[in-house]
C-alpha cells in the first residue's frame, strides 16, 4: 500500500475553489477553459476559484514555499502537457495516468483546494496503472476523476447519440503518424467513416462536421442548454452508458463520467440511472427526503422519510423513453397527490415506457424496468 500522506505542511483550505487537470492541452482545456469563463462571467460568486491546467507557461512556482520544496509543472517535449514534479515520490507517480491524479492531489495538499479533478482517457495505457490511479482518488477526500473511453470526444459524441460501439483510436492516423482525416471524405482510401475512431464519427454523421481537437466553442455551441429537451440527452446518455456494463471503467469502452464534472460547475442535476432491484437512493425533493428503490416486481417506491410533504406531480414523477437518439417524458398529466412523512407509494412500470425518472433539487433519478 502506497502512503498518500505527504510530510510537509498543508496549505489552508478555501471551501469553494476547484482545480482541474487535464491530460490534453487542447481539446479537454479548451472545453473546460470556456466553462470557466462562462461560470466567471454569469455565475462568479459560484466559486472563488477556478483553475484548468496544464497553462501555457514554461514554468509555475508557487513562490511562497522554501526553495528546497518548490513545485514546478514543467513542460514535456512538445511544450504543452505538463506533470508534477513534486518530491522524493516523484518517480513512483510519473507514469501516466497517475501523474494527473498525483497532481491533483498536489495542489489539494500544497495550495489549498478543496476539491480536484484529474480529467484523462483510457487510451493505450496499461491497465495496472488506471488501477493505481484510480485507487489514489477513492482513498483522496474531494479527489475526482473525469474518464472517458476510448476518448475525451466520447462525451461530445454523447451530446447527439449513444452509440455501444468500442471505438479503436479517437482519430484514426496513417503509417507515419499523420491524421488521416475520417469523416471529411479527403482520403477516400483509408478513411474509416466513423467505424473505428470517435472523431471520425462525428464529423460522417455531421454532428460536427468540421470538428478538430482545437475547437475552441464546443460548449457553447453543443453543450450549453438552449432548451431542457437538449440539456438532458448528452447526461442521460452518460448515465445510461455506465449502468451497461458493471466492470471497473478503465475496463470499459465505451465510457463516461465527464458529465459529472459538468454539472458540478454549473450546478445543474446529477444524473443517475439504475436498473438494479433494492438498490436504494436518497434524494432531496420539496422541503423532504425520498428513499427510491426499484422493486422486483416490476415498480418503484418511493419512502418519504423526510419531515415535510413530497408533493406528486408530473414535473417529479415522469414516465419517458429513449433510443439511441432521442429521450421523450411520455404525457401523464394524472400524476398527482401528496406523500406525507413515513408514508410509501408504489409506480408500476407501464408497457409504453422505458422507465420512471425522479427530479429532486440535485439528482435526478432514472430506474429503468
Amino acid at each position: 500500500m502506497i502512503s498518500l500522506k505527504m510530510t510537509r505542511s498543508r496549505r489552508k483550505t478555501n471551501d469553494n475553489n476547484i482545480v482541474i487537470i487535464c491530460e490534453g492541452a487542447d481539446t479537454e482545456f479548451l472545453y473546460f477553459t470556456e466553462i470557466k469563463e462562462f461560470i466567471e462571467k454569469h455565475t462568479p460568486e459560484r466559486f472563488s476559484k477556478i483553475r484548468v491546467l496544464p497553462e501555457f507557461k514554461a514554468k509555475l512556482d508557487t513562490g511562497k514555499l522554501e526553495k528546497k520544496e518548490k513545485r514546478n509543472l514543467l513542460p514535456s517535449k512538445d511544450n504543452k502537457k505538463y506533470y508534477a514534479q513534486a518530491d522524493e515520490l516523484y518517480e513512483k507517480y510519473k507514469a501516466q495516468p497517475i501523474r494527473y491524479v498525483r497532481e491533483a492531489q498536489l495542489f489539494m495538499e500544497r495550495e489549498g483546494y478543496s476539491e480536484a479533478w484529474a480529467v484523462f482517457d483510457k487510451d493505450t495505457y496499461i491497465e495496472k496503472n488506471h488501477q493505481k490511479a484510480f485507487r489514489i482518488a477513492e482513498e483522496t477526500a474531494n479527489l475526482n476523476i473525469a474518464f472517458s473511453s476510448y476518448c475525451f470526444e466520447e462525451w461530445f459524441l454523447l451530446h447527439f447519440e449513444l452509440n455501444p460501439k468500442s471505438f479503436e483510436h479517437s482519430e484514426c492516423k496513417n503509417p507515419e503518424g499523420k491524421y488521416i482525416g475520417c469523416g471529411t471524405h479527403q482520403n477516400k482510401v483509408n478513411d474509416c467513416h466513423g467505424t473505428s475512431c470517435v472523431i471520425g464519427r462525428l464529423r460522417e454523421q455531421n454532428y460536427i462536421e468540421k470538428y478538430g481537437k482545437s475547437n475552441m466553442h464546443i460548449f457553447r455551441e453543443y453543450t450549453l442548454p438552449k432548451t431542457k429537451e437538449e440539456f438532458i440527452l448528452p447526461f442521460f446518455f452518460a448515465a445510461k452508458l455506465r449502468v451497461l456494463g458493471t466492470e471497473e471503467p478503465y475496463k470499459r469502452n465505451p465510457y463516461s463520467n465527464v458529465d459529472m464534472l459538468v454539472a458540478r460547475l454549473l450546478e445543474c442535476q446529477q444524473y443517475l440511472c439504475c436498473n438494479e432491484a433494492n438498490k436504494e437512493f436518497l434524494i432531496e425533493c420539496d422541503a423532504t427526503k425520498l428513499k427510491c428503490f426499484k422493486n422486483s416486481n416490476n415498480s418503484i417506491c418511493i419512502c418519504n422519510v423526510g419531515n415535510g410533504a413530497f408533493y406528486v406531480n408530473n414535473q417529479k414523477i415522469q414516465y419517458f423513453k429513449s433510443d439511441s437518439t432521442s429521450f421523450t417524458i411520455l404525457d401523464r398529466s394524472s400524476l398527482k397527490g401528496v406523500l406525507k412523512p413515513n408514508e410509501t407509494i408504489n409506480y408500476t412500470f407501464q408497457e409504453d415506457s422505458e422507465g420512471i425518472c425522479i427530479s429532486g433539487k440535485k439528482k435526478k433519478l432514472f430506474f429503468f424496468k
